[in-house]
């Protein structure tokens, strides 16, 4: 069972928005996405697309299913096509929250989930493309970082976002 994916803006340590994290950016119109729409960040930057493109590109002869941690070792062993899958998902990932920063400024964005873990092979492209997509100013005083919290960061991040709706702003209703 996969967990549903969210994005969260914090403000002063409150949570003020929060939506599905597959909802962020409709510019990729080429791949059905798994909710069945079109143009969704997901279908082309998480680990689920990272494994889908390994192995429509990398598994010709083998027989076991690439996944994308397998992706990820291939890629730091030098496999430049797996490389470029990285790469590729990292620019995607770099013009989408370029989008939300050049509306709002943001002091730091963390990227997390599983896919985080491939760490410099999708961070160095998400920062390489935020800055071609961004304002200057923003991109100069931005800092872009992988999640410390690994794969818990999903559990902690539902945990505070119940305890923001129920005990901090009851009046908060999720939508």
């Amino acid at each position: 069972v996969e967990m549903p994916k969210f994005a969260v803006i914090v403000i002063n340590f409150s949570i003020y928005y929060y939506c599905r994290s597959d909802s962020i950016s409709n510019i990729y119109k080429k791949i059905r996405c798994y909710c069945g729409k079109y143009g969704c960040l997901e279908a082309v930057a998480s680990g689920n697309a990272i494994e889908r493109t390994s192995n429509e590109i990398l598994n010709k002869e083998r027989k076991s299913w690439i996944t994308a941690k397998d992706a990820a070792e291939m890629a730091k062993n030098g496999d430049s096509v797996a490389n470029k899958i990285f790469h590729d998902a990292g620019k995607y990932i770099g013009r989408s929250i370029s989008s939300v920063a050049n509306f709002l400024n943001p002091y730091k964005i963390i990227i997390g989930g599983g896919v985080s873990l491939a760490g410099d092979l999708l961070l160095i492209p998400i920062k390489e493309e935020f800055k071609k997509q961004t304002m200057e100013a923003i991109s100069n005083n931005t800092k872009i970082e992988i999640s410390k919290l690994g794969m818990n960061a999903g559990v902690l991040g539902a945990i505070a976002l119940g305890l923001n709706h129920f005990i901090f702003k009851p009046e908060m209703g999720f939508n």
